[in-house]
């Protein structure tokens, strides 16, 4: 990395670097055989479902690599017409790949005058629910800074635990709009550092937007810790007992 850009201005596809490969020639279609050589298939239908623009001037967005992961180990930069301009979704929870983790987080924010709520669920390729954590912090200026902080927290718990390849999702937009963008909040700049420092250390790593009902369970602790005052902070093995009826429905891919 160079100077001080967030590790999405980084990725990595085992391709040209004319993003225009990807796309029909002469047409403003994707080319879905160049997309499944380039991307993992849960991703490719994830890109099918946006709109191309070829049109329009290329921006640096998170996107996958063919393994599932915005990484900040790529060699070669690459600038790809809005691959990720918005969430595009899945309706429900879906587990990892083999030997990947998912760790799903959330924040919960009334005002800057209030303590949010921060959380996260980890589970395996099995949907089997091995840790949820939860933790208040103190008058976050703004949603983002909440959701920053739960984001940081939830890296930093993985590295902690010696868990190197993991996914994380969120369902907060203007959290992907920020981590797009860093430069536009300066004032979160010591925030952006600690967690590209962080995502750097790690072997296989993704940031990636989801729906509320994908993340729902990790929202739902975060909501409880604003709602009952809850200020003490905790990590714990398995689920909670009052999530479980969720936690069982997600492992099973149902609503």
């Amino acid at each position: 990395m160079e100077g001080s850009s967030f590790p999405g201005t980084e990725l990595g596809v085992p391709s040209s670097g004319d993003p225009e490969h990807l796309l029909v020639e002469h047409t403003g279609f994707w080319n879905s055989t160049m997309l499944k050589r380039t991307f993992a298939e849960d991703d490719v239908h994830r890109i099918l479902a946006i709109q191309a623009r070829p049109s329009h001037p290329d921006s640096l967005r998170w996107v996958f690599t063919p393994f599932g992961s915005y990484t900040s180990k790529s060699e070669a930069p690459l600038s790809i017409p809005t691959i990720l301009p918005g969430p595009v979704h899945y309706l429900v929870w879906k587990k990892p790949r083999a030997a990947d983790l998912k760790c799903n987080v959330a924040s919960s924010w009334i005002n800057w005058q209030s303590q949010s709520g921060a959380s996260s669920i980890l589970r395996n390729d099995r949907g089997e629910t091995l840790l949820h954590s939860s933790r208040a912090y103190a008058n976050p200026v703004s949603e983002i800074h909440a959701a920053l902080l739960s984001l940081l927290w939830a890296v930093e718990s993985m590295m902690h635990l010696r868990q190197r390849r993991v996914i994380f999702e969120f369902s907060l937009a203007g959290l992907r709009d920020a981590l797009s963008l860093p430069e536009s909040y300066p004032q979160f700049l010591c925030l952006f550092e600690d967690l590209q420092s962080m995502l750097n250390r790690m072997d296989s790593w993704c940031l990636c937007l989801v729906s509320p009902t994908e993340n729902r369970a990790s929202e739902s602790i975060a909501r409880s810790v604003t709602r009952d005052n809850r200020s003490q902070s905790y990590v714990a093995q398995n689920g909670p007992v009052w999530l479980t009826t969720i936690l069982q429905a997600d492992a099973m891919g149902t609503l």
